[in-house]
């Protein structure tokens, strides 16, 4: 089935020279490839519902569309916020300076994230099937990485004699080093050796990177066998790494630098949902993790 780019491309008069020239100027403005790829989605599924490319429609028509999506369900808003980011940027890339409507301001959400307690990350993590998936969710939670992330890391990108791994061009393409948790590194070892992937830690096919589709399916299998109901994404884990630093002592200001966020106000959210104590040293929350709760319990009854 053809793709709904190729679709808007064949059904529109001038839309593919559109698209071509806003993607062009995409990959010279250096936008990532995922950032290309869903603004030129959401602009062709605007378009191709239309029938018109973006300069002929009227404020009526995109009013009408945002309003359809905005009282949808959570991947319609998702749809609503990457359509009216993909607009902005049409209009930029293409000198639209003079465009005839405004576009709608994005509220952000107020939302605080749901986090995994250390007793469900070790529950998550023995339920994983298989030494692949316990070495990715074991990687995901030790590091605090994001999907892009895990799916695109190498073999080189680990460094055991240091203890560190690097998350090469991560969002915003930056690199940044984080701690790798001694436990990890056991899944690793246990993985690769029977495994034995090559050039990307996790492999869909030789030289391909793992699908993110096939990360959410073992991920929804994980917590299914684990028996947890709370509420809960893939995103899940990266929150419970941040919410765990924070409970164990990490630094606000490193923590920022571990997740790789540009603004400490996006850290900061995870104050609210755990207790920010003394410390400075960094480390990979996973160790703590297990040694917390491997530790002998006091009875209440113990003075």
């Amino acid at each position: 089935m053809a793709s709904i780019i190729e679709r808007a491309c064949d059904s529109i008069p001038e839309f593919r020279q559109k698209y071509e020239k806003f993607s062009k100027e995409l990959h010279v403005q250096q936008y990532s490839s995922g950032t290309i790829t869903g603004y030129c989605h959401q602009l062709a599924t605007l378009c191709f519902h239309f029938k018109k490319v973006p300069e002929d429609l009227s404020q009526e028509e995109v009013r009408d569309y945002l309003s359809r999506l905005s009282s949808g369900n959570s991947c319609k808003i998702s749809k609503f916020k990457h359509t009216i980011y993909s607009l902005r940027c049409y209009r930029k890339m293409m000198s639209l300076s003079a465009w005839h409507f405004s576009l709608p301001r994005i509220r952000k959400s107020k939302k605080l994230p749901f986090v995994f307690s250390c007793e469900e990350i070790l529950l998550f993590l023995s339920s994983c099937e298989g030494l692949r998936s316990r070495a990715i969710f074991s990687l995901i939670y030790s590091c605090g990485l994001r999907v892009s992330e895990l799916r695109h890391m190498q073999i080189s990108h680990i460094d055991s004699r240091r203890m560190q791994v690097l998350i090469y061009q991560g969002k915003g393409k930056k690199d940044r080093y984080v701690p790798l948790s001694a436990q990890t590194l056991l899944d690793l070892r246990a993985y690769f050796s029977r495994y034995q992937p090559k050039f990307y830690l996790f492999n869909s096919t030789p030289g391909h990177p793992i699908s993110e589709e096939v990360i959410r399916t073992l991920f929804r299998e994980a917590v299914l066998l684990a028996g947890i109901r709370k509420p809960c994404t893939l995103h899940t884990l990266r929150h419970s790494y941040a919410t765990h630093l924070l409970e164990f002592g990490e630094n606000l200001l490193r923590i920022r630098d571990l997740l790789g966020h540009t603004n400490i106000t996006t850290t900061m959210t995870y104050l609210h949902i755990s207790r920010l104590e003394q410390g400075g040293k960094s480390f990979s929350p996973l160790d703590r993790v297990i040694a917390g709760v491997n530790q002998p319990h006091k009875d209440e009854n113990e003075v």
